[in-house]
């Protein structure tokens, strides 16, 4: 069987700065206590240099090393539709290639455009410095390869969704004595597999937009054994950025160049609200809408979402579809357009709600006749867009599509209203939940300052899960700043929700 010989090396002389972590009830493959590093593979410390070992056909997203420096200079990762791979002399320069709109009324695109990153190098051999090996099954021909030779089985989570393997194997590869390897089902399962080492070692989620620091310790050791973490309890995990003024715009006007509407919700924000989510084990957003529009702020924000593995979603503001519902058709429709080369990433948020969160402003009878019509002729736009998709959807009559994810609501404090009974349980769609941190209206606005209980979370996400809405959780979180507990706590328990029982939270 042929070694695969093209691989990337990053270093891994940065570990030395980290401390052991405190996130809720992850168990980590590496341990920073030296009294029990004795048999254990050293990865980092003292005056080691260790290297990850990635092959050059891997995901950016998985070779693409941390951030640093002011927002927006982490180079973004790719996806196999845009993947763009230059090498020169040097080593193996891989970016993400992409075509942005050019038109906010028309669908065209412009010529192509490139998110950069690093160029690693190349090493013809394994060697004695490579302590980590990673990469995700059917894209990595190193995980490929190792999968093949029979020195590391991927069975329990080929195929899966987001899941990943850790294990220390010996003799991996000719020249390496041993070697952590981090095997990944899909793109975000190997990032969640290499994150999860970060978070085991003491970065915080919120290292940048908390300023949490990192503690410096001797060495950094790979645990034996084997970690096998299977798929997310929730499928999509993800937070809602609302309300966001004054402070969160305050703060951008602040610290980013104004764009041609408004304030600079743009790319080098969102790249860091990206990598947050990744942090926390999320992968869905509703970005910023107040005084912003995602796609238009900045025509790079959703190939940057793509590249990240972000999958983008929206809220609906009220439209005038009872009286200028021939407008807002080709609206919806440039939207499907202008989302279709990141559909892999795109979740379609389908109805109607009235201005500023109020009801539809007709008599009930044509309300409903209303959102019907709407979402029959969202349904239409998406088969038509999509046309490989056509006879997957069907006439909406008086329910919703069988393919429809039901998003139920609190009541803005912390009830949920409405979980799924009956066959409900049984739609191809599921069902999910819409839940509030923050909430601006009449006699009760909660903002900038945290009033959630923990234990409410607890037992109403518990609720949800139990009764199988379980597609979908979104949290509205207000400015972002100041949730920072309540973010972090919703989505531990979207992504391992049975490991949190009803007494998990005591506040």
């Amino acid at each position: 069987m042929k070694i695969p010989l093209d691989f990337l090396a990053l270093g891994l002389s940065f570990f030395t700065l980290l401390r052991p972590a405190i996130a809720l009830g992850q168990t980590y493959s590496v341990t920073t206590d030296s009294s029990q590093s004795a048999s254990l593979l050293k990865l980092a410390g003292d005056s080691q240099s260790g290297q990850i070992l990635l092959s050059a056909d891997e995901w950016w997203a998985v070779s693409s090393p941390p951030p640093s420096g002011e927002a927006g200079e982490r180079s973004p990762p790719t996806s196999s539709v845009h993947e763009h791979v230059v090498r020169n002399p040097l080593g193996v320069t891989v970016s993400y290639k992409y075509q942005p709109v050019t038109s906010f009324v028309n669908y065209t695109l412009g010529p192509d455009k490139f998110f950069t990153g690093p160029t690693l190098l190349s090493s013809s051999s394994a060697s004695t410095k490579t302590v980590i090996i990673a990469g995700t099954i059917g894209k990595s021909s190193l995980i490929d390869f190792l999968s093949a030779s029979g020195k590391l089985d991927v069975s329990p989570i080929r195929g899966k969704w987001e899941s990943f393997i850790s294990q220390v194997i010996v003799s991996p590869l000719p020249g390496v004595d041993r070697a952590l390897v981090i095997a990944g089902s899909d793109l975000r399962g190997s990032v969640y597999g290499l994150y999860d080492v970060s978070e085991g070692l003491g970065v915080s989620p919120w290292y940048w937009w908390a300023d949490v620091p990192v503690r410096k310790v001797n060495g950094v050791w790979a645990k034996g054994g084997k970690k096998v973490q299977l798929a997310p309890s929730i499928q999509f995990r993800g937070i809602y950025i609302n309300d966001e003024k004054p402070a969160l715009t305050s703060w951008i006007q602040a610290n980013y160049a104004d764009g041609q509407y408004g304030a600079g919700f743009n790319h080098f924000f969102y790249a860091r609200v990206f990598e947050l989510l990744l942090r926390l084990r999320a992968n869905y957003l509703w970005p910023a809408m107040w005084s912003s529009m995602f796609n238009a702020d900045d025509t790079d924000n959703q190939p940057l979402a793509d590249a990240f593995g972000i999958v983008m979603g929206s809220s609906h503001t009220g439209a005038a579809y009872h009286s200028n519902n021939a407008s807002i058709d080709s609206y919806f429709e440039y939207g499907a357009e202008r989302a279709k080369p990141y559909a892999a990433n795109s979740l379609f948020t389908v109805g109607l709600r009235g201005l500023s969160d109020s009801p539809i402003p007709l008599p009930d009878s044509e309300a409903i006749a209303v959102l019907e019509a709407a979402v029959k002729a969202q349904q239409a736009v998406l088969a038509k867009v999509f046309t490989n998709n056509k006879g997957y959807y069907e006439q909406l009559g008086l329910t919703v599509p069988e393919h429809v994810t039901l998003l139920w609501t609190d009541d803005n404090w912390g009830n949920i209203r409405r979980l799924p009974i009956g066959n409900e349980t049984s739609r191809s769609g599921g069902a999910g939940v819409y839940y509030h941190f923050d909430y601006v209206g009449g006699f009760k606005s909660y903002k900038w300052i945290n009033t959630i209980q923990l234990s409410k979370t607890v037992e109403q996400m518990q609720l949800a899960y139990a009764r199988q809405a379980d597609r979908v959780w979104i949290a509205n979180v207000g400015d972002l700043k100041a949730l920072e507990i309540p973010i972090e706590h919703f989505m531990d328990l979207a992504y391992d929700t049975p490991k949190w029982g009803y007494d998990s939270a005591l506040t």
